[in-house]
């Protein structure tokens, strides 16, 4: 009878501890899992915001170039219809990484920050003179800083 006890204590013991162990890889294989979710959802957001940023510029650079073809070469060329072309294939750019940064789930405050950068570089094409193109081009300058240190921030939290 005594061996038949020790036997089953055996038994139960290494039952409850196949449990236990079960039990804590379970868990452990869960919160590889969510840490492994939480870093390519973070990296999905990096990259949509270094992507925006890098059209952006891009956007700012065509259309002061587009400004200043118009004022040297005039509307009803080659070289401008180019210049335009650019400029929409750019804003095009921008605008679907807007998009792309908001379907990540950024903060408000970083949506809000690009979206400024990006109203602000679109206004540059608009100006009249040199004054106003230089105080433009510096205002959308100023906006893409305060992007880049919005977004600087949200990705220094995670």
């Amino acid at each position: 009878m005594q061996a038949v006890l020790v036997a089953l204590i055996a038994v139960v013991g290494t039952l409850g501890g196949s449990i236990v162990t079960g039990i804590l890889q379970r868990r452990h294989t869960d919160r590889a899992a969510e840490l492994a979710r939480q870093e390519r959802y973070g990296q999905e957001q990096r990259t949509a915001i270094c992507d925006l940023a890098e059209a952006l510029v891009e956007l700012r650079r065509r259309q002061i170039w587009r400004w200043s073809t118009r004022r040297d070469y005039g509307t009803g060329n080659d070289t401008y219809r180019e210049a335009k072309d650019a400029c929409f294939e750019a804003r095009t750019l921008s605008r679907s990484r807007l998009l792309r940064l908001r379907l990540t789930g950024v903060p408000d405050v970083v949506v809000h920050a690009a979206m400024t950068a990006f109203d602000a570089s679109i206004t540059i094409e608009e100006a009249c003179d040199v004054e106003e193109l230089n105080r433009r081009a510096e205002a959308s300058r100023v906006a893409m800083d305060s992007f880049v240190a919005a977004a600087a921030h949200h990705c220094a939290d995670r």
